[in-house]
């Protein structure tokens, strides 16, 4: 709590600000600005939804009304500026305080969450502009906490794909249960290594070894994992982008499936204690290659638990996989997309208005992949709650706005057509899923029942394996649609019209 959670003001005059929430948050904001008044703001005063603190006088400034009240207020008392105080302000809070804001005509600014202040150095904790991952955030779920330290805190956890999106946020969420150590495996050594310092800025004391290697190399995995001995592997290392693995089929076999059972395998003989596979919403009734490939990843990891379930003198292994959708933030999304464009000026190219898909924030996805990872004992697939799928072409929008821009008049929208292997929209479950409940609401589990036998699963690896030896792409794809009966192709290779909007 004692950490500065605002940001410098370049400004020379102090800006007239409402502090939005007359909660303990608002009330730590207030006290930070009356001691540093350099920081180049005046509070005058509060707004806050709840009635019962409404014309009371908090650290001497007294609540005005809701947050409702924001224009007229400051039109009264020259608001210059809005600051949200709220830390676990919903994404329904953060558009409406962004809406009262552009029309009220001052600037809105967020306090993070509580869990990032809390694990965030002091630069993170500051007062920052509303982002659209606000819009996102969902009321906050009490975790199982002593599950996921129970599972993590002193042990040696093993993550692929650690300079990936998700690898990365792993690797912070981890940092802060305390394991014993973080090792670091990708096979791309700059972004490696700009996770390794910025990991080790927000956490010196934190024991860590980065390893360079490629999840197909078997040779490279087997080393790692036996001179190491992981108790937990996460496998974030995946190719995701859906148009561009559907003309690198092959690629996207070799890293997706037999890269998965590579590490798998060897997690296996080497005894690492649990196993967690991150997977996708692409791997349900499968339209693209990169969820053909991952929903097969999928059958890898429980086909591998069952084989140990069941053999004799195997190492105790616990293998099982975690499925949700979209994350914002990570790199390539269309979130980050969007903002490029409209830096530029426009357009923004949307593919469908129409088009759904899910999103959930970097820091949600982890902290619920941990705990997932803490309630398996092993051949279970873990689904998260991504909550409502949002429109494409309402996010593009939003978007927009959220700049201080009207679609359509400062910022053209161009819709240029479904690209090979995209849904108008996702899902999480296939027809033939049941998925029950967890101590957690927002994790269901479907139960590893239809696993499928190592046996059928190795004789599918060996004819991926064949057909990669052979660069036969053909083959590569007919292998897809066989060992995945629900992959449909959608047209494939066709060229979109642009249109505008």
């Amino acid at each position: 709590m004692g950490q500065r959670i605002l940001t410098p003001s370049p400004a020379l005059e102090r800006r007239r600000a409402v502090i939005l929430g007359a909660g303990i948050a608002g009330r730590l904001v207030l006290e930070e600005l009356k001691r540093h008044k350099r920081l180049g703001y005046q509070p005058v005063g509060f707004l806050d939804d709840d009635p019962r603190k409404r014309r009371r006088t908090i650290g001497g400034l007294p609540v005005w009304g809701g947050l409702s009240d924001l224009a007229a207020v400051a039109r009264a008392h020259r608001i210059q500026l809005a600051l949200l105080a709220i830390p676990s302000a919903s994404g329904e809070l953060s558009r409406k305080a962004a809406k009262l804001s552009q029309q009220a005509g001052v600037e809105l600014r967020v306090v993070p969450g509580f869990y990032e202040v809390l694990q965030r150095d002091t630069a993170a904790g500051r007062l920052r502009p509303v982002t659209v991952e606000d819009f996102f955030r969902r009321a906050p779920v009490p975790f199982d906490v002593d599950a996921i330290r129970t599972s993590l805190t002193g042990k040696s956890v093993l993550i692929t794909g650690a300079a990936g999106s998700i690898g990365q946020e792993l690797c912070r969420q981890l940092a802060g249960i305390e394991p014993r150590q973080l090792l670091l495996f990708d096979h791309e050594e700059n972004n490696l290594y700009e996770t390794y310092l910025g990991l080790r800025e927000q956490f010196p004391s934190l024991t860590m070894q980065l390893f360079v290697g490629d999840i197909r190399d078997r040779a490279r995995v087997r080393s790692v994992l036996r001179s190491h001995r992981p108790d937990v592997l996460y496998h974030a290392a995946a190719y995701k982008h859906v148009p561009i693995m559907e003309f690198n089929l092959l690629e996207a076999i070799k890293t997706n499936i037999l890269g998965t059972a590579v590490l798998a395998e060897e997690a296996s003989a080497a005894g690492v204690g649990r196993f967690v596979l991150i997977s996708t919403d692409k791997a349900v009734r499968p339209s693209c290659v990169m969820g053909a490939c991952k929903r097969f990843a999928e059958l890898v990891v429980l086909g591998a638990h069952r084989r140990l379930k069941t053999g004799k003198n195997r190492l105790p292994t616990a293998l099982m996989a975690v499925r949700f959708g979209n994350v914002m933030a990570s790199r390539g999304n269309v979130i980050e997309r969007f903002t490029r464009q409209i830096e530029a000026g426009g357009p923004v190219t949307i593919t469908h208005p129409a088009m759904k898909r899910f999103f959930m924030t970097r820091e949600e996805a982890s902290q619920l992949v941990m705990q997932a990872s803490a309630f398996g004992r092993g051949g279970e697939l873990f689904v998260l709650d991504m909550g409502s799928q949002v429109k494409i072409g309402d996010l593009a929008k939003e978007m927009i706005r959220l700049a201080g821009l009207k679609p359509g008049v400062d910022i053209e929208i161009v819709t240029t057509g479904v690209r090979p292997g995209e849904k108008m929209q996702e899902e999480l479950l296939t027809k033939d899923e049941r998925a029950a409940s967890t101590r957690h609401k927002r994790i269901r589990v479907i139960p590893s029942a239809k696993a499928p036998s190592w046996n059928a699963v190795s004789a599918a690896l060996r004819a991926f394996s064949a057909a990669v030896k052979a660069e036969d792409d053909a083959r590569g794809r007919a292998l897809l649609h066989h060992y995945v009966p629900d992959y449909e192709e959608p047209g494939h290779g066709r060229t979109p019209r642009r249109r505008r909007r």
